[in-house]
């Protein structure tokens, strides 16, 4: 869109924002102060997506446009009472995480943003559970925990020679144990007192494996 066209269509949006204010100040139309909130929201979001479009540059813009555009979102759904609060939450929290793994889908050094988006589409997936009364709420910190493990069980997998991040298996086996340990102390069943721990067990003797392997390899170097 050329420039002139776009300064047009933000006049025209700010026109429409008065009209509507007006129409609600003499009292024929009537919208509540959310709504308003989500009117703000959604044209900052556009404003700072087009932005965006004539200067690739800041892609913080781009991030902060998607992120108002799904707060007014968010306010103008929940003000009409169209759908519950907790699936427009989900919708947030899914929509915010996939922007996080796309962009490490689209530079992979952004390892960090795998953690990011892991904890908003777990969280997100968590709210839904309860939302659907699939599973009960005792199983939750085990849920977030273990999937929390299997981000950096993700990252340790993909790690290359440039950037080793040897750590995240420490923090993946971390989790892995805090997760069983969890379950064992709000899951009353004799199976979560065995499963804590043979997650133990599991963890060290991933580590004495991993040990002897690189021992093994040194050998074969030398």
């Amino acid at each position: 869109m050329p420039l002139k066209q776009y300064k047009i269509m933000v006049g025209l949006i700010i026109i429409l924002l008065g009209v509507l204010l007006l129409l609600n100040n003499i009292h024929l139309l009537r919208f509540e102060s959310q709504i308003w909130w989500g009117i703000t929201f959604c044209v900052l979001g556009f404003i700072f997506v087009n932005v965006f479009r004539y200067n690739k540059a800041k892609k913080g813009l781009l991030v902060m446009g998607i992120i108002f555009l799904l707060i007014g979102i968010f306010c103008i759904l929940d003000s009409l009472n169209i759908i519950s609060d907790d699936l427009i939450c989900v919708f947030v929290l899914w929509t915010i995480g996939a922007m996080f793994i796309l962009f490490y889908v689209r530079q992979n050094n952004r390892w960090w943003a795998v953690i990011i988006g892991g904890a908003l589409l777990i969280s997100g997936s968590l709210i839904l559970i309860d939302e659907l009364r699939i599973l009960s709420d005792v199983f939750f910190g085990f849920i977030f925990l273990l999937g929390m493990s299997l981000v950096f069980w993700f990252l340790y997998l993909i790690r290359e020679e440039k950037n080793k991040m040897e750590w995240t298996k420490v923090i993946a086996l971390i989790l892995l144990v805090a997760a069983f340990f969890a379950l064992a102390n709000e899951w009353d069943n004799s199976l979560a007192d065995i499963l804590f721990p043979l997650a133990i067990i599991f963890c060290g003797g991933f580590l004495i494996i991993k040990s002897l392997l690189i021992n093994k390899k040194k050998k074969e170097i030398e």
